[in-house]
């Protein structure tokens, strides 16, 4: 649980802007942000305030090897792959909860959260939206309602986003291919504009169509799940491998 303000995370990719949105969301909180971006980024050893274009914040941005985020209470990570894994690690070493919204992982990372989670509580998704986690809980059983009809994802994000399809397409590809019992899933990336997050699930029959849309209208609303989702997991006492539809599910309890 969260104690006070002396309790500190260890916030990877810190200067972006879901870092910006996570450190407004975890100081309100209650936890102070021990701010982290790679060696060679220009914000590094940079106050994290100006470095993002705020008022000083008197806390320097500093790199993942830093001895204070072994000192933290858990490590929130929103950073690239490459920092994923090395955040992955000192995690592990540190005994830290660890916490990641980081998307383009590869099958390998998620065989390395799979043996982190052994060792300490780990939680990923590529979606923190709850609306998106709900929409995920409903999936398994309309695809085997649907199972005659053609399916189709079809994801809209900004121009700036770098993977394609994104983290929750192919999440929710995989929910539907497993209701199925068969892949048949066409999913389709658009890219463009400032567009936050869109994700439209679509079955296609004779004369008829269904469609399930999530659209994310700001970036407060992953920054708010991330946050509720760290509190679910620094309430965990023993190792795991855990995702937001753990923490739906507990609350739709």
């Amino acid at each position: 649980m969260v104690n006070n303000t002396r309790d500190r995370v260890a916030l990877i990719g810190a200067c972006g802007r879901m870092g910006l949105a996570l450190t407004r969301r975890l100081t309100a909180a209650g936890l102070a942000v021990v701010p982290v971006e790679a060696p060679g980024h220009p914000a590094q050893g940079k106050d994290h305030g100006i470095a993002c274009g705020m008022a000083p914040t008197g806390v320097m941005v500093t790199t993942v090897d830093d001895p204070a985020v072994a000192a933290c209470v858990a490590t929130v990570d929103f950073g690239s792959p490459e920092s994923f894994r090395q955040a992955l690690q000192r995690s592990v070493a540190a005994g830290l909860p660890f916490l990641s919204g980081t998307t383009g992982i590869t099958d390998a990372d998620r065989a390395l959260m799979t043996a982190a989670a052994k060792k300490i509580p780990v939680f990923h998704s590529a979606n923190m939206s709850y609306g998106v986690a709900a929409l995920a809980e409903i999936l398994p059983q309309l695809a085997r309602l649907t199972a005659g009809m053609e399916v189709s994802i079809v994801e809209t994000h900004h121009s700036r986003k770098k993977d394609a399809p994104s983290g929750t397409a192919l999440k929710l590809g995989e929910i539907i291919a497993s209701g199925r019992g068969k892949n048949d899933v066409a999913i389709h990336a658009v890219r463009g504009g400032d567009v936050v997050g869109e994700h439209t699930v679509t079955f296609f029959g004779d004369g008829e169509r269904l469609e399930l849309t999530h659209r994310a209208h700001n970036r407060e609303i992953f920054a708010a799940g991330a946050v509720q989702a760290l509190v679910w997991l620094l309430a965990r006492k023993a190792p795991g491998l855990f995702s937001m539809a753990d923490v739906v599910r507990e609350t739709a309890r």
